[in-house]
């Protein structure tokens, strides 16, 4: 698919309005128009030649000739300003991809700055670790590393080969996360002796920076393995280095830290303060940097649910992910969609979140994230025994837990069954007039804690009902 098209079908009424203003040359209109007439999700290359009485060669001359001209009339001709501009309209990564690609090889390659490769590559190298819709991307990662070395200014180069080996490793700890081995002593043994080796190095050469992203992977990685005390540690450290190193930090760092301490209070179940630090984050965030905010805004909105601020979590929903319901081929669609479903059937809007459930079903792929075909069959389970389909939802439930066995759900998160194994409780429970036994009553408890209590909020309705 052209990525002109894909960019044309992102735009707002007023950037429309805006590019069709430009100035284009006859044949590059005909074009620019029947792409802007179309309905349809996939262009049909042919079939637009056949109409227009062009070959396929003219016809991506022209689409690439659209794009740019589109792309710096809304973006400006600063490739940096138009991959920010890109990853705000969601899911246009390739176009993104490909901008930086072609840079590269008109402009970097034959460039005598080293000072301009070296910022160019480094924002290459970040705007890749953070776009988690690019597949296969280690063998890109490792030359971006190698030429950021090969153009840093001689003096920062200590600091500079340990801050892209802490970005690696931040890379590392993701990965490590979806698989089923994470849960082995060994090897969270060994990420934490790389975690101590780094922060080491860090310290070696004085390095704030270094210092500041290797403790924030500690941060991360205890978060994940539920360490709360000691990610408040590091947090602490990372406090410190702020306080002794005032003029060294962006906003966005601070910002960044405050986030990941709002999201120990949630992981440990201090709702009303973490509530409280995500609400006054959430107003000093840039918006338009979805990259790197989308997941703090997604938890901000979830302890909205779980503290019962509806209001604004139907403000979040309206202002933030409704930007993303237009292209159902874009990086945070599924995502921004199945928040929306939550917040419906928190408010017991059943008949919205059926449809919207159906819908997500019809797109969702086996490629599509583990985490979101786990939540999407939770909810699905949760709308049935909510309006009272007790047989759809032990059918559901009971399919939930098959499918999480096949993905080692049980042994890499077993948390993450009690959703559907006390469906079957309580539903059972409801018809022998029996209450939880002591393990029953622990599952349930622990529903109610941390970013589960999304979910076990719902089975106290259940219980209600």
């Amino acid at each position: 698919m052209p990525i002109i098209f894909q960019l044309l079908k992102t735009l707002s009424p007023t950037e429309t309005d805006q590019v069709n203003a430009l100035p284009f040359q006859d044949r590059e209109r005909d074009v620019l128009q029947v792409m802007l007439q179309m309905n349809n999700r996939i262009f049909p290359s042919s079939t637009v030649c056949k109409r227009l009485g062009i070959t396929t060669s003219h016809l991506d001359k022209i689409n690439s000739i659209l794009f740019k001209k589109v792309i710096e009339a809304l973006a400006g001709h600063n490739i940096y300003h138009q991959i920010n501009y890109l990853d705000q309209k969601n899911g246009l990564w390739k176009a993104a991809l490909r901008i930086l690609k072609h840079h590269e090889h008109k402009v970097i390659a034959s460039s005598s700055d080293k000072t301009e490769k070296f910022e160019f590559y480094k924002f290459y190298f970040e705007w890749l670790l953070f776009n988690t819709a690019v597949q296969n991307i280690d063998e890109e990662i490792n030359r971006l590393n190698d030429e950021i070395l090969n153009n840093c200014p001689r003096s920062t180069y200590n600091e500079t080969q340990l801050w892209l080996k802490i970005s690696i490793f931040r890379k590392e700890i993701n990965i490590s996360t979806t698989k089923a081995d994470f849960t082995d002593p060994e090897k969270q043994k060994a990420l934490f002796l790389k975690l101590n080796n780094l922060i080491a190095e860090a310290q070696a050469i004085n390095s704030a920076h270094c210092l500041y992203k290797a403790k924030l992977c500690g941060v991360f990685l205890n978060n994940l393995l539920h360490n709360f005390s000691q990610s408040r540690i590091y947090i602490s450290k990372i406090n410190d280095l702020f306080l002794g190193y005032k003029e060294a930090f962006t906003e966005t760092e601070i910002l960044t830290a405050k986030w990941h301490y709002a999201q120990i209070l949630f992981f440990s179940s201090e709702f009303e303060e973490a509530f409280n630090i995500y609400h006054s984050l959430y107003g000093r965030i840039n918006k338009n940097e979805p990259l790197r905010w989308h997941i703090y805004i997604a938890e901000y909105f979830q302890i909205c649910l779980v503290v019962e601020r509806y209001d604004l979590a139907e403000e979040i929903c309206d202002n933030y992910f409704a930007k993303f319901y237009k292209d159902s081929n874009g990086n945070f669609f599924l995502s921004a969609l199945i928040q929306c479903v939550k917040l419906l059937i928190h408010t017991s809007k059943f008949d919205e979140a059926k449809s919207k459930i159906d819908e997500l079903h019809r797109l969702t792929t086996k490629t599509s994230s583990l985490q979101f075909q786990f939540a999407l069959r939770e909810l699905t389970a949760a709308h049935h025994y909510l309006t009272k389909d007790y047989k759809t939802a032990l059918t559901l439930a009971e399919k939930n837990l098959k499918f999480m066995r096949s993905k080692k759900m049980h042994v890499l998160i077993p948390e993450y069954t009690y959703h559907s194994r006390l469906i079957k409780v309580i539903i059972k429970n409801k018809q022998k007039n029996r209450q939880f036994d002591p393990e029953e009553q622990a599952m349930f408890d622990e529903m109610q804690k941390s970013t589960l209590a999304q979910y076990g909020h719902l089975l106290k309705r259940l219980i209600a009902i």
